[in-house]
């Protein structure tokens, strides 16, 4: 079962490749040719009967640590469902390869992740 959140972020995956917060408030999403090479991601897991994995990518310029914040608090408040931050680091824009690390959050990429962003909005598959 997908949640909420993720219908809304998933229109067209192959076409839409993030969602980045703007100073306003609301938000924008960024086709593939106005994305930067490299980014950042977290990998959430949601908890309940079906936990799924959900992967963001969002700008540079966000600390991991207030993206996670601002999913779980998204989550929480509209009473969908709890999550915990899994994996973080930075990603390739081009070829969706999973590398670095986030210190905000003390984590690394998962084993999985570069196939989850692959799968999630696509990309080469090996």
């Amino acid at each position: 079962m997908t949640s909420p959140l993720w219908q809304a972020c998933s229109v067209a995956p192959r076409q839409i490749l993030t969602v980045i917060h703007d100073l306003g408030n609301s938000i924008t999403i960024a086709p593939r040719s106005f994305v930067i090479m490299d980014m950042k991601y977290i990998t959430v897991k949601t908890a309940g009967d079906s936990p799924e994995l959900i992967p963001f990518i969002f700008p540079r310029s966000v600390n991991h640590d207030a993206m996670y914040e601002g999913v779980r608090t998204a989550f929480i408040s509209q009473d969908w469902i709890r999550c915990t931050v899994v994996s973080a680091g930075f990603v390739d824009m081009e070829t969706m390869r999973c590398h670095g690390r986030s210190e905000t959050l003390n984590l690394k990429p998962a084993k999985g992740d570069t196939a989850l962003l692959r799968a999630t909005y696509g990309g080469p598959k090996s």
